[in-house]
């Protein structure tokens, strides 16, 4: 890409716009854009039907002897020619004239030949290289220089006094704002006090509305609060029946409890077992010993307390292996029968609280407390157990024979008798009892 910038002389706005309309017939373009002072957007000149037009209220452009265009150019794909016043702006005797080609930016048409760019070279020279003797006389004469300062001043003056009425006018828009602002603002707080107000009432209106449904709810709920609180005990109760019908059916016991009873069960097998084979081994030595004639006194004796005390033992371990399953079938029983208890203290308490729910209401006062503990008496009390239960049937006719004789004699092995008035059976039956 090249980019040649040329100082060149100052001429007016006819001899620029000449130069930049036949620059444009020699790179081949149709347009020329122009800035001008005062004016914020540019101003084309188009080529069409052999002639260049432009606005027209620019058209004074064509004729000014003035200074008045900041900025002109011309273009075509490859090649631009831009003429800038603005770079030389302290300067009022030079411009900027700016040359760019771009053979790679061509847009498929031809660059530019030879002749062509000595064409433009040529309106250059002519436009806008002034002659050095011209020149130098044109300093040379007073009126010369005058006149064109006088050219510049007038410019100047043209350009402040669009500043100034430009600046006036801002003045005047900024100030019709500024009352149009203030009209608005009015107008708006007005019609927000406005609004303000009536959401006021309104809020006032449904705070009323709101009190009074909330009153209105308050009595409700003062109505339904009881009725509320029956629905829901009643729905407990029934919960609490349901729970106990599935415990009813699966009255038994766990897993974990039925697992250490295990080892007792298997004890109590294998003792038995064992017992069992001692008497039975025990009975025959004896059959065979009491069957022999050579058998002394002492050998009978040996065989039949062996086989007697096998027997015991096998029946002292039966006797307590029925009493532990008896207690615990026993408490198995007294828990089925504390879960029946329940559901029907459950039950009354139900029946109580109903009651004394209907009194408040229709008697309009509690009720009575003696009524109120006769209707609940033993409710979720627990009887007390039979300690007499447990006992075997051995040791409840010893304790009844103990409990009702008077004196008591008690013979002991080697010929002994031991003799037991009451306060000693007292104290037996204590210190067994103790024990």
């Amino acid at each position: 890409m090249g980019q040649h910038q040329i100082t060149v002389h100052k001429v007016s706005d006819q001899l620029l716009l000449n130069f930049f309309k036949e620059a444009a017939e020699a790179i081949g373009s149709t347009t020329i854009s122009v800035n001008v002072v005062g004016n914020t957007q540019p101003i084309q000149m188009n080529w069409s039907e052999q002639a260049w037009s432009i606005q027209k209220e620019f058209s004074w452009l064509l004729k000014s002897d003035d200074y008045s265009i900041e900025y002109v150019s011309t273009a075509r794909p490859g090649i631009q020619v831009n003429g800038d016043r603005r770079t030389f702006s302290g300067n009022v005797l030079y411009d900027q004239l700016t040359i760019s080609s771009d053979v790679n930016q061509t847009g498929g048409q031809p660059p530019l030949s030879g002749d062509r760019i000595q064409l433009l070279n040529d309106l250059v020279s002519t436009y806008l290289m002034a002659n050095l003797s011209a020149a130098s006389l044109a300093f040379n004469s007073p009126q010369t220089v005058q006149s064109l300062l006088k050219s510049h001043q007038t410019m100047v003056t043209r350009l402040e006094g669009m500043v100034v009425d430009i600046g006036e006018r801002a003045t005047r828009a900024r100030i019709e704002l500024d009352e149009e602002f203030n009209a608005r603002k009015s107008e708006l707080e007005r019609q927000f006090a406005e609004r303000q107000t009536d959401a006021q009432r309104t809020i006032e209106e449904q705070k009323r509305i709101l009190n009074e449904q909330d009153e209105e709810l308050r009595t409700r709920a003062k109505l339904l609060d009881d009725r509320n609180n029956t629905h829901a005990r009643r729905a407990l109760h029934e919960q609490l029946k349901n729970r106990l019908a599935d415990r009813f059916k699966n009255l038994d016991l766990t897993p974990q409890t039925k697992s250490s009873r295990t080892p007792i069960h298997t004890a109590v097998v294998l003792a038995s077992i064992i017992l069992g084979i001692l008497i039975a081994a025990f009975t025959y030595e004896a059959i065979t010993i009491l069957g022999s004639a050579e058998s002394t006194l002492s050998e009978r004796l040996l065989v039949i307390a062996k086989s007697a005390t096998a027997s015991l033992g096998f029946l002292g371990i039966i006797t307590w292996y029925l009493r532990w399953l008896n207690r615990w079938f026993e408490r198995l029983a007294d828990a089925e029968f504390q879960l029946k208890q329940f559901e029907l203290d459950i039950n009354r308490a139900q029946w109580v609280v109903e009651t004394a729910f209907e009194w408040k209401i229709t008697q309009n006062a509690p009720i009575p407390d003696p009524l109120l503990e006769n209707i609940s008496r033993n409710l979720f009390s627990k009887s007390e157990k039979d300690e007499n239960a447990d006992m075997h049937p051995a040791d409840f006719l010893a304790s009844a024979i103990l409990g009702r004789a008077s004196a008591v004699n008690l013979k002991i092995p080697g010929g002994g008798e031991i003799s037991l008035d009451n306060r000693g059976i007292r104290k037996l039956q204590n210190g067994g009892a103790a024990e």
